[in-house]
């Protein structure tokens, strides 16, 4: 006889339906959390991008051909540039290799001028000894240099006047020349001593040219003399000795001029830069 089956001992029999529900909803349920969690650590990188670039994080710019990257401070970070504007120790002054040019006026001195026409004019009238000069226009050489063109009369010699403008921004005087009076000694810059060898080729009212010796800034001549040219049209040369009071070191100037026969005023000057032999 045979004997009833056992239902619950059969392997293949289905799992219920109930259970399977259950393994889908746990299933579905990890994989919503897992796209979560993606979701969030991607909003989250994002965000922290946009705080640093808005917060002044790394940038890049661009100088002429090439380019450079910097790194800018945080927007919470206040910073304060400590860099100065340049300066120059030599600013406002005249150095020493420019003042060894000067005829006029003295750089250590207090007088001054701002305009090159009232050194020019300072010059000829305070130094030379003209009584009324008529000047002419600047002609530039530079922006900080020029001749100014100087006449003693309206039909009277020209001597030209050489300025320029130093580094402490006013005009000096550094030469003058005049086409009469020809200096070959002394050479602009170089020291002298007493007594002053000069040399050179004039033409003048009898071949006369008078010859002083100053300290720069002074009207009072250290010393004078004079030496004897051509009287006539063309240049004639001339040698001499000019005694004068050295004062042992310093700068001055040796002026060369010309004289009216009319009234003794002057009408031309030609003026060398100097040092004086026995200076530190």
């Amino acid at each position: 006889m045979d004997s009833p089956s056992d239902p619950t001992a059969h392997p293949s029999a289905p799992a219920p339906a109930g259970r399977d529900r259950r393994t889908a909803i746990i299933t579905a349920g990890a994989l919503l959390a897992i796209v979560v969690i993606a979701l969030a650590v991607l909003f989250l990188t994002r965000e922290d991008a946009d705080d640093v670039t808005a917060g002044g994080g790394s940038t890049t710019s661009t100088t002429g051909a090439g380019s450079s990257s910097t790194t800018a401070p945080p927007s919470s970070t206040s910073t304060t540039s400590t860099t100065r504007p340049s300066t120059s120790t030599t600013a406002g002054t005249v150095s020493d290799e420019d003042a060894a040019t000067v005829v006029w006026p003295d750089p250590g001195g207090s007088l001054v001028y701002d305009q090159p026409l009232d050194a020019a004019r300072g010059f000829s009238t305070d130094l030379v000894g003209l009584t009324d000069p008529i000047l002419g226009e600047l002609q530039e050489g530079d922006s900080r240099s020029g001749e100014v063109p100087i006449r003693s009369a309206n039909d009277g010699p020209v001597t030209t006047v050489l300025v320029r403008q130093l580094g402490d921004d006013h005009w000096y005087v550094i030469g003058a020349t005049t086409p009469d009076i020809v200096v070959d000694d002394p050479v602009a810059g170089t020291a002298i001593d007493d007594p002053l060898l000069v040399s050179g080729r004039a033409r003048a009212f009898e071949g006369t040219v008078q010859v002083a010796v100053y300290q720069r800034g002074s009207t009072d001549p250290l010393g004078e003399g004079f030496v004897t040219g051509s009287g006539d049209a063309d240049l004639g040369p001339f040698t001499d000795e000019v005694r004068w009071d050295n004062p042992v070191g310093g700068w001055g100037v040796v002026v060369f001029f010309t004289t009216s026969a009319k009234d003794g005023a002057v009408l031309q000057a030609t003026a060398i830069p100097v040092g004086f032999i026995g200076g530190d």
